[in-house]
């Protein structure tokens, strides 16, 4: 085009500004007329009708606004195409300067490129609107349809309206292609959840009340303050890595690997033993040790235990489930009792030495009564030397009694459930036949609590340990041997009615003395031993009340219906059918709608034709 004639009214207060625009116009072969104010430029536009106009808003005297709406309201300029060149860069100045009839924005600072690019389209359309006035081609206001502001955003409104009526558009063209694309990867997702193996869900909630304090064994007042929660280490008890080899060994998981296998790790797994050989009984049980840690999960709550897992068996699940439940209420009873048998234990300690004690300090009495009645003193007992006795030993021989006695208390707790098992089975089978589910769960809890779990096998190693650690320093295995008879308390009234003898010889009195504080403590520490009895017969009855399974596991009748990749899989069937529809579109390379025209071309479209 030859833009020689061409002129362009340039307002501009800033003589640096306006000399810059000026330069870029003569460039492009343009005759530039300046005014550096709103005044000036209304008395030129009144002598003369230019090209283009390109303005600033603020101006001194009259105001850029004031020159655009003289432009528009003048039957001889307002085909004029106005550039307004402006610092102001909010949305509503933009849309303030269209309304009143601005052709273009441009924001201040701008390139040369920036500018050059929207005069040279600002001329363009001016002369296709002349063209088209002449053919009688009813055209589109200027200012009616503003151009995109170079200083926009890359995807700005208009853009994304554009690009969605244009996917819009293609889904139409494209219906065929994308019902096609849609129904293949929608049967494909649904094929795939037939195919892939299923997952079985099983949930047990147990109802824990705060552990009651145990005024016998110490300061009930700080007892009560700091009662254990139940709930407070419920997730690390079940799923300790020693627990979780236990429940794979009670619920038989070795005896059907394949089938315990969910298929990534059991695909990884053959290929590992292709690479390293045939795989160990220990590796497998280290790899089911580890699916059971992100399969089963614990939600402890404040006086809620929550136990759930999801597994590609049903019977496996919910003998996972059960035997995890069972663990954890062992774990619990054997937490809650030992502690009142290990301070039973400790105090049997004290009270067997204030016994020696007060027998040594008898049998004194009695012979120096004889020797000053002239009888032959008789041959002092053997009795135990409690300062030259190993102290360690000692200690190891109060643990292993504690020791004997929490296995015993955990082998009671599960005898006692047992018994109530085999009284449910024996209810439930009266009522339906063997095969029922119910008869069914419970001859797999019977046959989970007839081998050992986790904890009671710990408790024996412990036990086995402490007795090897015992004859290694030198101790009596007779002495604490377990089925030994239990040593009966001392009669206490008969050795004071002994001590309180009146004698003369008064150099037994501080033997009597020491005989009456014995005395005293070994009473104390018996009271305590029979209080702490009580609240051990207390604890054992009341933990059924204190825990109970508000929620059985139950064994599972469907699989879980997989609703999240069910989702993912027909977002990606739209997702997929859309894109195929526009990447054909775009293949075929059709100019459909007008913008397509302004964005190609760079030439906007001054009207629409339909076909008749």
């Amino acid at each position: 085009m030859d833009n020689s004639r061409q002129t362009v009214l340039l307002v501009e207060d800033d003589s640096v500004i306006r000399k810059l625009v000026k330069m870029y116009l003569e460039h492009m072969g343009l005759l530039v007329v300046e005014a550096a104010d709103g005044r000036s430029a209304l008395r030129l536009l009144a002598e003369m009708a230019p090209d283009l106009a390109c303005l600033d808003l603020v101006l001194p005297e009259s105001s850029g606004y004031e020159v655009c709406e003289f432009i528009r309201s003048s039957p001889a300029l307002r085909d004029i195409p106005i550039l307004v060149m402006s610092g102001r860069a909010l949305p509503e100045d933009r849309a303030h300067a269209v309304e009143i009839g601005a052709s273009a924005y441009l924001i201040k600072p701008f390139t040369r490129a920036e500018f050059t690019n929207q005069v040279d389209m600002l001329l363009r359309s001016s002369a296709a609107r002349q063209v088209s006035s002449q053919m009688g081609i009813r055209q589109q206001v200027p200012h009616q349809v503003p151009d995109v502001p170079a200083q926009a955003s890359f995807f700005s409104y208009r853009q994304i309206r554009n690009y969605f009526g244009y996917a819009a558009g293609a889904l139409r063209h494209h219906k065929l292609l994308s019902a096609v694309v849609f129904s293949l990867v929608a049967l494909g997702t649904v094929a795939s959840l037939l195919v892939l193996p299923k997952t079985y869900f099983v949930e047990s909630r147990i109802w824990a009340q705060r552990t009651q304090p145990l005024p016998s064994l110490g300061n009930s007042r700080a007892n009560r303050s700091n009662a254990d929660p139940p709930t407070r280490t419920a997730e690390e008890t079940i799923l300790r890595r020693d627990n979780l080899v236990g429940l794979i060994k009670q619920t038989d998981l070795l005896a059907d690997w394949k089938i315990s296998y969910f298929p990534v790790p059991w695909l990884k797994e053959r290929l590992v033993s292709l690479i390293r050989g045939r795989t160990t009984e220990e590796d497998k049980v280290s790899a089911l040790a580890a699916i059971l840690e992100n399969q089963l999960w614990v939600n402890a709550g404040e006086s809620t235990v929550t136990i759930g897992i999801t597994w590609p068996d049903p019977t496996r699940a919910y003998r996972l489930a059960d035997v995890a439940q069972q663990n954890f209420l062992e774990a619990r009873y054997a937490l809650e009792i030992s502690r009142i048998t290990e301070s039973i234990s400790i105090l049997e300690g004290h009270a067997n030495n204030a016994r020696d004690s007060i027998e040594t300090t008898v049998d004194e009495i009695r012979s120096a009564r004889e020797a000053r009645g002239g009888k032959p003193p008789a041959a002092p007992k053997v009795r135990p030397n409690h300062e030259q006795v190993d102290r360690e030993l000692a200690r190891v021989a109060v643990r292993l009694n504690a020791k004997r006695r929490e296995i015993a208390d955990v082998e009671d707790f599960r005898q006692r459930r047992l018994a109530d098992l085999r009284a449910q089975l024996a209810e439930k089978a009266s009522l339906y036949g063997p095969s029922h589910s119910s008869v069914l769960n419970l001859w797999q809890s019977i046959h989970a609590l007839s081998s050992d779990s986790a904890l009671l096998s710990s408790l024996k190693k412990d036990e086995q340990e402490l007795l090897s650690d015992y004859q290694k320093r030198g101790g009596n295995l007779a002495d604490i041997a377990a089925d030994a008879a239990p040593r009966l308390p001392l009669d206490t009234v008969r050795v004071r009615r002994e001590a309180s003898q009146p004698s003369d010889d008064h150099s037994l009195d501080y033997a009597k003395q020491r005989l009456g504080i014995a005395v005293s403590k070994y009473d104390t520490l018996q009271e305590r031993i029979d209080g702490a009895k009580i609240e051990l017969d207390t604890a054992r009855a009341a933990f059924k009340q204190r825990y109970a399974v508000i929620k059985p596991p139950q064994m599972p009748k469907k699989p879980l219906t997989p609703t999240a990749p069910l989702a993912i899989g027909f977002i990606a069937a739209l997702l997929l059918a859309f894109v195929a529809a526009v990447a054909s579109e775009l293949r075929a390379a059709r100019i459909v709608q007008s913008w397509q025209v302004e964005h190609h071309l760079s030439l906007p479209v001054l009207a629409q034709v339909r076909k008749p």
